[in-house]
């Protein structure tokens, strides 16, 4: 999509509680470089409502630190956290003393994540 054509669907939005999201190609885990900038400022330039960035698995770092700085104004992470929380319940569900109380290993994975 093109500012030109981003803009009217931003307008009719306009009053409501969306706010478009973008989702800039990016695919779910595979790490991919090169994030347009020059578009992202065309596209905060061209509409009136904040910018959100829609998923950030196969975004790298540096690129996550230059959507920011440009003007993203939301960035939603949800995919680093949800591979985490299923890796350490698996991992936890074979290695922990648990008496199959899933709450101890729950408890145990938010433990783990407040350390990432």
């Amino acid at each position: 999509m093109r500012c030109s054509s981003a803009k009217p669907l931003v307008d009719a939005a306009q009053g409501g509680d969306v706010v478009p999201a973008l989702n800039r190609g990016y695919r779910h885990c595979v790490h991919q470089t090169g994030a347009d900038l020059g578009l992202l400022a065309a596209m905060r330039d061209a509409v009136s409502v904040p910018l959100v960035q829609h998923g950030t698995g196969g975004i790298g770092l540096d690129d996550l630190t230059r959507l920011a700085k440009s003007g993203m104004a939301k960035i939603n992470f949800g995919e680093p956290f949800r591979y985490n929380y299923i890796h350490y319940f698996n991992e936890l569900t074979d290695e922990m003393e648990h008496l199959w109380y899933t709450w101890r290993i729950m408890r145990e994975v938010r433990n783990r994540l407040k350390g990432i």
